[in-house]
């Protein structure tokens, strides 16, 4: 959810500029399911095994030009710039484990190979078996370019 406010600056002739600045509240949920079957059954089951959410505030700020076509049609380019990221994933497995979100990877020795596990754990998972752990994020934050058509009403 974000709340925007443009500014448009005083043009002469069919080009206009502005500016647009903006913030609000992003949500995320995380969830984990595994499918089973069992030999009885002909449908795979999918319990969920663990979830969590995170909430965080977003921030966008950008510049855009338009030209007017016609009194009710107007082309534009907007660029902006988007900060939003989303930590402190907090949430509860099946097992009724509370904790935080963790993302790190796991050494399974059968395979010789180092597997990426995201995982709600009460702490941070460690040992020889065990590296880049962290609590889990997700950053959005980046550029956004748009060109559309305006029309007015």
């Amino acid at each position: 959810l974000v709340l925007s406010l443009y500014y448009s600056f005083p043009a002469k002739g069919k080009f206009g500029f502005y500016v647009r600045a903006g913030g609000g509240m992003i949500w995320a949920d995380y969830a984990d399911w595994t499918g089973r079957m069992l030999t009885t059954a002909s449908k795979f089951n999918y319990p969920e095994d663990q979830k969590a959410s995170a909430s965080g505030p977003v921030f966008i700020a950008g510049l855009g030009i338009s030209y007017n076509i016609e009194s009710s049609f107007r082309i534009f380019a907007e660029a902006d710039y988007r900060r939003a990221e989303l930590k402190n994933f907090l949430g509860k497995t099946k097992a009724e484990i509370e904790g935080a979100l963790f993302s790190y990877e796991e050494y399974d020795a059968d395979f010789d190979y180092w597997r990426y596990k995201l995982q709600v754990l009460a702490e941070i998972p460690a040992g020889e078996n065990i590296r880049a752990a962290e609590k889990a994020h997700i950053d959005l934050s980046g550029i956004i370019i748009k060109i559309g058509l305006m029309i007015r009403f």
